[in-house]
């Protein structure tokens, strides 16, 4: 699959792409911490958008966030095998649930509750089907 790479279509030179990845990781980063305190606020994408971000901006930030004492474990498993633990894929569903009931309730567009709906049926669909943890004999 090929990577999304604005330095190769010349939009942005190195640094100033360099620049905009840290500072698009580190907003990553906050919103994350937001979301363990916040309840339906996603915590999980952030810090794998802030890893993604800083894996092409900053290594020393890069290697922060995977060793981290409380993100890194479930950060590494991401990166080396795309496995996500099971409690963050029941938190990602009871999550994406109670926020398409908050949308229901206050959106009154069938169509727009559609929408949110299909999205989130995929996202969990998505979600589910990545494994619980690295396969056996590796980390």
């Amino acid at each position: 699959m090929p990577r999304f790479d604005l330095n190769r279509i010349g939009v942005l030179g190195p640094t100033a792409m360099r620049l905009v990845l840290q500072a698009f990781g580190a907003l990553c980063v906050v919103a994350g911490i937001i979301g363990i305190f916040v309840p339906l606020w996603p915590t999980t994408i952030f810090m794998i958008l802030a890893l993604w971000a800083f894996a092409r901006s900053s290594p020393r930030l890069h290697n922060w966030l995977l060793t981290h004492r409380r993100f890194g474990p479930p950060l590494q498993a991401w990166e080396r095998h795309g496995a996500i633990p099971a409690w963050a894929k029941l938190l990602a569903v009871v999550s994406l649930s109670g926020s398409l009931a908050i949308v229901a309730v206050s959106v009154h567009s069938h169509l727009v509750v559609g929408i949110v709906a299909a999205f989130f049926a995929i996202l969990i669909l998505y979600i589910l089907t990545r494994p619980n943890a690295a396969p056996h004999g590796k980390t």
